[in-house]
């Protein structure tokens, strides 16, 4: 019986211990599974990285419209567009 008291008192505070990183908010997307269509739309909690408790950004990143890094070193990554 104590063991699983402790058990139990471990997944609560490491369950709080995640949340407590900022406030969460919910976002609604449909689970991709392979082989499998359609698969009803589910809420999920998330957060973005301003939202974590000390976080502090180090300066501005330049950024196209999908959010990529313009600075970053490239891959070697050629236009393949024939």
């Amino acid at each position: 019986m104590m063991k699983n008291s402790i058990v139990i008192l471990f997944l609560l505070l490491l369950s709080q211990f995640g949340y407590a990183q900022g406030r969460t908010f919910k976002v609604t997307a449909r689970p991709w599974v392979k082989g499998q269509k359609n698969l009803p739309w589910k809420e999920y909690d998330t957060r973005t990285i301003a939202q974590l408790d000390g976080f502090k950004p180090t300066g501005k990143v330049r950024v196209n419209k999908y959010g990529s890094d313009l600075d970053a070193p490239g891959i070697g990554l050629q236009d393949f567009s024939g």
